[in-house]
């Protein structure tokens, strides 16, 4: 592991933090880190997965009907959304890509 992506972590090292300090610079994360961000995504999912599951399916179709009925609004609220997301990512230096609809 290079000096710089020690820096990166640092005390933060070994969990989702510290994997998600890799990830908003574009690199890869460390082995300690990856670890430590799979354990608790895998004990999330235990505890949660079929209700988390359920929750993006209803949200899902939540979005699927509005985007029907009100297109005009549906859109109107994702472009600004989609704006607030790549200005967060210009402002991290993430790496934007050439397509963005």
């Amino acid at each position: 592991m290079s000096r710089a992506t020690e820096l990166r972590c640092g005390d933060r090292r070994g969990t989702s933090a510290g994997y998600m300090a890799h990830y908003y610079v574009g690199e890869a994360a460390c082995d300690d880190c990856c670890t430590g961000h799979a354990a608790q995504v895998a004990q999330h999912r235990a505890e949660h997965g079929r209700h988390d599951r359920l929750l993006g399916k209803a949200r899902s179709r939540a979005y699927a009907r509005l985007s029907k009925e009100h297109p005009d609004r549906f859109r109107e609220l994702y472009e600004q959304a989609k704006a607030e997301v790549f200005a967060e990512a210009r402002a991290l230096r993430v790496e934007l890509p050439a397509v963005t609809s």
